[in-house]
């Protein structure tokens, strides 16, 4: 009989996705002392469904057993697909603008409020001994979702159409905290000469930051 241990880590990049989606978003201006300046907030929801994935990630490991026999070995999780989604935007931005004609531009930073799903699919952990073996079984399937503080600074530009109905064109781009969830699996897988039992366990984590460009129309109550 013997007892081992193994661990690593790696970080894959997610890559990128460009999508539409739907924006609401309120506020209010003002004018500083009958001045060209302006100052306000306004607050904005976006639904987003923006996702990252990458396929057939390997986690390489390294670890040692001990009991009637010891030892070192080297092996790797292989993962066969990681996919992270961010959704439900909300935003809350003070802004300070410069007004000119009809309409000011301006810019701002302020507080996020983001959903990111995190899916790890299909984990199989592998040890190499005398043989590779596939030590954890039947592939694991994890998923979390979570609420995340963020920040996001914009800039953009109002042009009034009418005195109430305006446009808003502007640019934002927000940071996300990273988000942490942990994944635990009992497994015993048998071979011919040879048994794994135990658990197989660790920490997977997600960062998701994104762009957009926002158009809307607006009216003045």
């Amino acid at each position: 009989m013997a007892n081992g241990q193994a661990a690593g880590s790696t970080y894959p990049d997610l890559g990128s996705e460009t999508g539409a989606s739907f924006v609401l978003q309120g506020g209010f201006y003002r004018t500083i002392n009958d001045t060209p300046w302006v100052w306000g907030a306004k607050f904005s929801y976006n639904s987003l469904g923006l996702t990252g994935s990458r396929d057939n990630i390997l986690i390489p490991q390294t670890g040692s057993y001990s009991g009637e026999i010891s030892g070192t070995f080297n092996g790797n999780y292989l993962l066969q697909n990681y996919k992270v989604e961010i959704e439900h935007q909300f935003a809350l931005v003070p802004l300070i603008g410069y007004s000119f004609g009809r309409g000011f531009v301006y810019g701002g930073a302020g507080p996020t409020l983001s959903r990111v799903n995190s899916n790890m699919n299909g984990l199989i952990g592998f040890a190499e001994l005398d043989h590779r073996y596939d030590v954890s079984g039947t592939p694991g399937y994890f998923s979390s979702s979570d609420w995340v503080w963020g920040g996001t600074a914009t800039v953009g530009v109002t042009y009034f159409l009418t005195r109430n109905w305006f446009l808003d064109l502007n640019y934002s781009y927000t940071a996300s905290s990273t988000v942490t969830n942990k994944f635990l699996n009992q497994f015993d897988t048998v071979y011919p000469t040879v048994e794994f039992s135990g658990t197989s366990g660790g920490n997977y984590s997600a960062t998701a930051n994104n762009q957009a460009v926002a158009l809307t129309i607006n009216y003045v109550f």
